[in-house]
């Protein structure tokens, strides 16, 4: 028995041990691998910060730029103004050195420029060239704030770069007075914002890179410098296949780039492709390191654990469990005078204790022991009793799993009669399901019955379900205004129809111009305005009229009765009065409101489809009648088309909205 003991152990212990081998190298290399990929992520998150923040600067400068030059247009306008004599070719050439400009040029009310300190220019219509279209409103005088910038164009006649500032002269022989700079100074302001000058400034160690990609071309815009300059992934024959290859790895993965593997995490900013590398050499030999150690680790646990079994399993089990079997044998042979008793742990002189007992009281009954001892599990309890011997068995959990008090307990612990009274008394109250709800907790009660014994085993269901019941509850549920959603409230307003089709009121809700505060106040003022809404229904609706949200700004009301016409008219008037007072903000400033489409079930309409229709169609009418009002469809009138196509003679909608059109 030794050697098949410690054999069956040995067996368990490898292949516990290659088991944990695997899941602690699997282990291994995810964490190593989301470590490495979430280093390259916040390596690429610092730079976007970085990036972000430059074009702040980039706008600062820009705008610094433009007022540096609006001021100096300005200044030539004043002194041009007040002195005629610098109204001359060279006394723009002194104005445009000294105001260190590349171009002055003086343009009529016509849009010809007739004076310059460029020669070439003087005759230049401005307003046949397309290119100087945004000086047109301004040569024109329409242009309200007096100038007119535009950053990055060409000369007409040479093709330089330019930046062209124009404004409206206050000499009135000149309508613009317009200056050109050459780009070039604007770019050497920006020389220390380009992508290409962040990268390089960029500090990274040799086996990580940074580097950006056009996501339009493919190209390779920047690199960090003390990286290799190259950047040529496997299988990519151009910048575009590159590019398609980079388009998939937002996610992270590992990629051969310049004949290595490397671990490469991508993002797209703006218009480029932030790409972020690190070498996987030094990640798979750490790896095979850590795998190792971890072996070793293992097999010095196993040999030490198999070690000290052997001499414990010697003292302290075997020679207990020899006597016991031989006394198990001469019990299952029929011989009830053996004695079972057990010296070396207290755990074998108890089981020792119980078969002493079992020996005593009744005859062994297989079945029954192989039920009680598979079912046995932390959320469960065992209890048995025992008529013959008038005495009880229970698992030390079952007060617990009962959650009852000990006064209780106490009542129904000491007799077989009692006991079973009380499980009788669980039963008579248990589900279709087989579930009992009592003293916080949902049970399942197995129980055996015999004409001398009552046996089972008590499950407690209660974390398992209460869970499973607080996921469904949370799925039916819109989690922006705490109401049901549309899939919940369609599958209740069925069952409920199902049950008593002939009776109740379906009533839809949208907030008519609502997209303003969206569009206005923003998507967070709009959840509020939503919120406020569905309190307002909350409150002025049963407990038992079941509410929901269809989505977006539509909301839906089903009331389980057939109100009179009447009721419901006053009703709906106090509501569309409160709805008002709550959005009273919204209502007045961006014409919120309320439009409300009632359906009744009836002997034709008593359908959730049939329903809505009908309400959907009395929604529409509503918002067709002006908005901000109920509509009542006792027509049954299910038409939802945006325009009429006639397809009837005598067609109640088109009736119904021609009449009230007219009536307007």
């Amino acid at each position: 028995m030794e050697k098949i003991l410690l054999k069956k152990i040995i067996t368990l212990l490898v292949i516990a041990g290659i088991i944990e081998l695997f899941i602690f190298s699997y282990a291994t290399f995810i964490t190593k691998y989301s470590s490495t990929i979430q280093s390259l992520d916040e390596m690429i998150s610092q730079f976007e910060v970085s990036y972000e923040n430059n074009k702040n600067v980039i706008n600062d400068k820009i705008d610094l730029y433009k007022k540096d030059y609006l001021n100096r247009a300005y200044a030539i306008d004043f002194m041009i103004a007040n002195n005629t004599s610098l109204q001359t070719t060279e006394g723009l050439k002194k104005m445009q050195h000294l105001m260190d400009v590349s171009a002055i040029h003086l343009i009529d009310h016509n849009g010809i420029i007739v004076l310059s300190s460029d020669e070439e220019s003087v005759g230049i219509n401005l307003l046949e060239h397309e290119s100087r279209n945004l000086f047109w409103s301004l040569i024109r005088g329409k242009k309200l704030n007096g100038y007119e910038i535009q950053l990055e164009s060409t000369t007409i006649q040479k093709q330089l770069k330019y930046s062209f500032f124009g404004i409206q002269s206050t000499s009135p022989d000149y309508s613009v007075i317009q200056i050109g700079i050459d780009l070039k100074v604007l770019d050497s302001l920006l020389s220390t914002t380009t992508l290409s000058y962040l990268l390089e400034s960029t500090p990274t160690v040799f086996e990580e890179t940074l580097l950006a990609i056009d996501s339009t071309s493919g190209e390779l815009l920047a690199i960090t410098t003390n990286n290799e300059q190259d950047f040529v992934v496997a299988d990519a024959n151009s910048n575009i296949e590159r590019l398609e290859i980079l388009k998939d790895l937002e996610g992270g993965s590992i990629l051969e780039i310049n004949g290595s593997y490397k671990f490469i995490k991508t993002r797209l900013v703006d218009n480029i492709f932030l790409v972020s590398t690190k070498d996987f050499s030094n990640f798979f030999f750490d790896s095979l390191l850590q795998i190792g150690i971890i072996a070793l680790t293992l097999v010095l646990i196993i040999v030490s654990i198999i070690v000290l079994l052997k001499f414990y399993i010697r003292k302290y089990v075997l020679n207990d469990v020899n006597s016991i079997s031989k006394n198990i044998y001469e019990l299952n042979s029929g011989n009830y005078d053996i004695s079972f008793h057990a010296s070396n742990t207290p755990e074998m002189n108890s089981l020792s204790n119980l078969l002493n007992h079992w020996r005593d009281s009744y005859r062994y009954k297989e079945e029954r022991i192989s039920r009680i001892f598979t079912s046995l599990d932390s959320h469960i309890a065992m209890f048995e009793c025992l008529y013959p011997i008038n005495s009880n068995f229970f698992s030390s959990n079952i007060q617990s799993v009962l959650g009852i008090s000990t006064s209780e307990w106490n009542d129904i612990k000491d007799t077989p009669a009692h006991f079973e009274q009380y499980i009788d008394k669980l039963l008579s109250i248990q589900t279709e399901d087989k579930l009992i709800e009592i003293n916080d907790r949902i049970l399942i009660i197995t129980p055996f019955k015999s004409s001398n014994e009552f046996y089972g085993v008590i499950i407690d269901k209660t974390t398992e379900i209460n869970t499973l019941r607080a996921t469904q509850y949370s799925a039916s549920m819109d989690k922006l205004t705490g109401l049901l959603n549309r899939s919940a409230f369609e599958s209740l307003i069925k069952n409920r129809l199902a049950k008593n089709p002939n009776t109740g009121i379906l009533l839809i809700f949208d907030l008519d111009n609502f997209k303003t505060i969206n569009d206005t106040l923003g998507h967070p003022e709009g959840d509020k305005v939503l919120q406020l809404f569905a309190d307002c229904l909350r409150i002025n609706f049963r407990k038992n009229d079941i509410i929901a949200r269809l989505g977006g700004d539509e909301f839906i009301v089903f009331i389980d009765s057939n109100l009179p016409f009447e009721m419901l008219k006053a009703k709906l008037d106090f509501l569309l009065g409160q709805i008002r007072k709550q959005l009273q903000f919204y209502y007045d400033n961006y014409n919120v409101s309320t439009s409300i489409g009632v359906s009744y079930v009836d002997n034709r309409t008593f359908t959730y489809t049939d329903l809505y229709k009908c309400a959907d169609t009395a929604l529409y009418v509503a918002k067709d009648l002006g908005k901000d009002q109920y509509f009542f469809n006792d027509e049954n009138i299910s038409c939802m088309r945006g325009k009429c196509i006639k397809c009837t003679k005598d067609c109640k909608k088109k009736q119904l909205l021609f009449d009230s059109q007219k009536n307007q």
